[in-house]
């Protein structure tokens, strides 16, 4: 008889081969909407049912490795603002001085090559400190530059600071000594974790799954979440996440919005960490002929098992033996927290 292999891949665990022909079916595949070897850890309640007539199913038998997991905390930051700075040296000469940033020219005066149609005209003072500050006023004003880059004067210094935590080094340039500038771009930013525009948090390799009780610290806040306060992850990809207020809420991708977070010259970090193992949680073997009224796997050996604290990785061998029932189905109850490594293969004979 041929045997053919169907998975059950629930934690990080080795699938099958994209040439295995003996994979018929991968139970889960949208348990977490995406790649299952990279979740590590179970932590809510599913349901995984298999129709056993519809590949003539003679006999089942079943490979479960399962234990609890062990996910590390991790941290993102809200960013930091770049900066630079631009100083009129004198105003001597200064009419006709070009000062670029981003793209955006600013023109001292009118003298040439002052253009009208690109050019943001700038009044010359009378000293340095009036200069600085009608520059200042202008880059304020410029409708489309004030949107990502801000600035303020001090004596004869503008201050330039960019208006998000993006890491983008938005560039400064002069055409004339007469006025200098700190660097060729804004320096020091630092691209945020934060999207507000996707409430996505950004954390590489994060190994956090669906579900997964998170307890979030932050100083400073991330507006709605609260310091000291769980939080529950809902898993877009291995390397970002978005939050929602209860573990139901998660499984339904229902996520908190985030409003607004910091941003500042300061860099903030926050810190995202998988509560401790708790509750019971484990599985078991049903079977049915409706896909309505299930009763337990009537085996000799244990069908089940019950996590109540950290258990080692544990392999486990179960034979079915003949099938004498059209539905499997393998109930799975999650951790009030932490979360469990399960992974099952089934091996079915026709």
């Amino acid at each position: 008889m041929k045997t053919l292999l169907a998975a059950i891949l629930l934690g990080l665990t080795g699938m099958a081969g994209a040439n295995d022909n003996s994979k018929i079916r991968q139970l889960s595949q949208d348990a977490f909407g995406g790649d299952l070897t990279q979740e590590t850890a179970l932590a809510y309640d599913n349901t995984y049912t298999y129709d056993l007539s519809k590949d003539g199913i003679k006999k089942i038998s079943a490979v479960i490795d399962y234990g609890t997991a062990t996910i590390a905390a991790q941290t993102f930051t809200d960013g930091l603002i770049s900066s630079g700075t631009v100083t009129v040296a004198s105003t001597t000469s200064l009419c006709g001085t070009l000062v670029t940033i981003n793209s955006v020219r600013f023109h001292f005066g009118s003298c040439p090559p002052y253009s009208s149609d690109i050019d943001t005209k700038v009044a010359v003072g009378a000293t340095v400190t009036a200069s600085a500050k009608n520059l200042s006023d202008a880059i304020v004003a410029h409708a489309s530059l004030t949107s990502v880059v801000t600035s303020t004067y001090s004596a004869g210094e503008v201050a330039l600071t960019s208006v998000y935590a993006d890491g983008v080094e938005y560039p400064i340039t002069t055409s004339k000594s007469v006025v200098t500038v700190s660097s060729a771009v804004m320096v020091l930013g630092v691209d945020s974790a934060i999207d507000i525009a996707t409430d996505y948090l950004y954390i590489p390799t994060h190994g956090f799954t669906t579900g997964l009780p998170l307890l979030y610290t932050g100083a400073v806040a991330i507006q709605p979440l609260v310091d000291q306060t769980t939080y529950y992850a809902i898993r877009i990809d291995a390397d970002y996440i978005q939050v929602a207020t209860t573990s139901a809420q998660a499984v339904l991708l229902d996520e908190i919005t985030l409003l607004s977070f910091s941003g500042d010259a300061t860099e903030t970090t926050y810190t995202l960490a998988p509560l401790d193992m708790d509750g019971t949680s484990g599985f078991n073997w049903q079977q049915s002929n409706d896909d309505s009224t299930y009763v337990d796997m009537p085996l000799a050996s244990v069908s089940s098992a019950t996590l109540t604290s950290a258990t080692a990785d544990t392999t486990i061998n179960w034979d079915f033996s003949d099938v004498n029932y059209r539905y499997l189905r393998l109930n799975v109850t999650g951790p009030t927290a932490g979360g469990i490594i399960l992974n099952t293969w089934l091996y079915l004979k026709r």
